[in-house]
């Protein structure tokens, strides 16, 4: 699926990106996923971006900008 059927009004470079999964726990981040980073009771997956992104994830989805790899 490409990124930008679940996200409108991407640029091509980004939205083109091809998508195997979504998550937001970053211990089931597998090459080609988009991680989702969201802000719990007790964690925030912010803390994780990076480590979603060495990991594979093809987009790094945030609140705020990061400055991570692969960060929309």
């Amino acid at each position: 699926m490409l990124l930008k059927a679940l996200i409108p009004n991407l640029t091509d470079k980004i939205g083109n990106a091809q998508i195997t999964g979504i998550t937001s726990d970053s211990r089931e981040i597998k090459e080609g996923y988009a991680f989702i980073c969201i802000k719990g009771v007790t964690d925030d997956g912010h803390k994780y971006a990076q480590s979603a992104a060495n990991k594979g994830a093809v987009a790094v989805i945030t609140e705020n900008k990061m400055g991570v790899d692969n960060e929309i």
